[in-house]
């Protein structure tokens, strides 16, 4: 099991690795560098508002159908076509909130085209996510791989012509961007659609109340621990759009540092679509989960550490050459963030999916309901005070303690046990390696600072080679 995670996760982030960096930093930075920060912002802000309410559009039923059909695949023809029903009436309703928010928080009406396009492509973004569950839990772990990049793969394509092509370049606005989104994702959505078609080939259509209450039974607990971590994650530009006097622009400075942790979360987010089908599997016939545990989680550490501690002494250089003109505090904004993208890779990503694989959904909202509250508490206390910076401080603060909660809680849940001589390793490699990546700019002073960043690179893989993170045979177990 762990030779065929390793297989399809290194296949898994090669293709990702491909599209999605270059979509972030090619297309979407240049995206912002174009429109300004104002305009690029207030896009930013109803991205989030629009995600807020995606729960009422998923409610669950990801997460619940890729345990389902990972557990028992012979499933998916029995509840495709009830699910799929559903899902589309959901969208329904996910429309009507989602526009009933943006008139509930008084935003101007010219932003109501961006809104509702943005709420169209919400819908096919669950749509593909729909399918995706499908197609991972039946095992197809290399189409997984290649339909998790698709709709991105297009839109580079359209995108790119809209942004570099002479004839179109000078008339690119914001909304032929998000026009170019749409389209990719309706692409997506016909090809995932036809892949569950050919597996399932003959369909019943009909409405089975009895069928769909059992669903809407069981996928509630998802969709509230869903709501509740899209809650701790997703206000931040909300709150500062809100808050702030120029809350607009400093929506959108957040954005720019807030897109490199969103680059990051790549690699995490992958992690979690892998390992929790594979962990349901594993935990449905009793098998131990402690090695494939061991393995991504000492994967995720020396990884996120590695980018955190790289990116922390450049921050602010990183920020200006990705952006010209961002302000001065957008480097502290970034240095914070990655540390919340520690908390959250090892925390959602790894025990979030093995949680959810146990079916201890309720558990982990009553978690995340206190660190929701947390959240938007200190938000509301450190925003006006701090600005962007603020908010950052307060991601990286939940996070962490998000990732505390979820180990205590899969220790008690599951019975885990905690190796502390591999915790104190842990421990360890972050404090080397922050040593290093500090020494390093005042030891080599006259090399460039992405020069610098390199050799921190190397070091970290060397320390992740020496506490033996990245040198997993397939027989180890804890």
């Amino acid at each position: 099991m762990n030779r065929t995670f390793s297989l399809n996760l290194f296949f898994l982030i090669a293709v990702n690795l491909l599209i999605k960096p270059f979509f972030i930093f090619g297309i979407d930075r240049t995206v912002q560098n174009r429109v300004g920060a104002e305009a690029y912002g207030m896009y930013a802000v109803l991205t989030d508002l629009a995600f807020l309410s995606m729960i009422v559009n998923d409610f669950g039923i990801q997460s619940f159908n890729n345990r389902l059909i990972a557990q028992s695949p012979k499933l998916l023809h029995k509840y495709f076509p009830i699910i799929f029903i559903l899902k589309l009436g959901l969208c329904g309703l996910y429309a009507v909130i989602t526009i009933a928010l943006f008139f509930a928080f008084n935003y101007e009406t010219k932003y109501f085209k961006i809104i509702a396009l943005l709420t169209l492509n919400g819908i096919l973004s669950s749509l593909i996510l729909y399918f995706r569950s499908c197609i991972a839990g039946l095992g197809w772990y290399r189409t997984d791989s290649w339909f998790s990049v698709l709709d991105k793969f297009c839109l580079v394509l359209l995108a790119s012509a809209l942004l570099w092509l002479p004839f179109l370049a000078p008339h690119f606005e914001l909304n032929a961007f998000i026009y170019a989104q749409t389209l990719s994702l309706t692409l997506a959505v016909i090809i995932g659609y036809q892949c569950i078609v050919q597996e399932i080939k003959i369909f019943n259509y009909k409405f089975n109340t009895k069928i769909l209450w059992v669903i809407l039974r069981h996928s509630y607990p998802y969709a509230l621990t869903v709501l509740l971590m899209t809650l701790a994650t997703k206000t931040d530009k909300l709150l500062i759009e809100r808050l702030l006097p120029d809350g607009k622009a400093q929506a959108g400075m957040y954005a720019s540092a807030y897109r490199l942790y969103e680059a990051a979360n790549i690699i995490g987010f992958l992690f979690a679509g892998l390992l929790l089908p594979m962990f349901a599997k594993r935990l449905k016939a009793k098998e131990s989960v402690n090695d494939l545990l061991k393995l991504s989680s000492d994967w995720i550490w020396a990884g996120s550490i590695a980018g955190a501690m790289t990116i922390l002494p450049f921050r602010q250089e990183i920020m200006t050459l990705l952006y010209p003109n961002c302000s001065a505090s957008a480097g502290d904004i970034l240095g914070f963030l990655m540390f919340a993208f520690v908390g959250t890779a090892l925390g959602s990503y790894i025990y979030g999916a093995l949680l959810t694989a146990g079916g201890f959904l309720m558990e982990l909202s009553r978690t995340f309901l206190i660190i929701c509250i947390l959240n938007i508490v200190l938000n509301l206390i450190l925003i006006p005070m701090y600005q962007g910076v603020g908010a950052a401080i307060v991601a990286c603060a939940t996070q962490m303690g998000a990732l505390i909660a979820q180990i205590l809680l899969a220790k008690k849940l599951l019975k885990l046990s905690i190796d502390y001589k591999h915790f104190v390793k842990y421990i360890l490699y972050a404090i080397l390696l922050c040593i290093f990546a500090f020494k390093i700019p005042i030891v080599l002073p006259d090399l460039d600072w992405w020069w610098q960043a390199g050799i921190i690179v190397i070091i970290a893989i060397l320390l992740s080679i020496l506490f033996g993170f990245l040198t997993h045979s397939s027989h180890r177990r804890t």
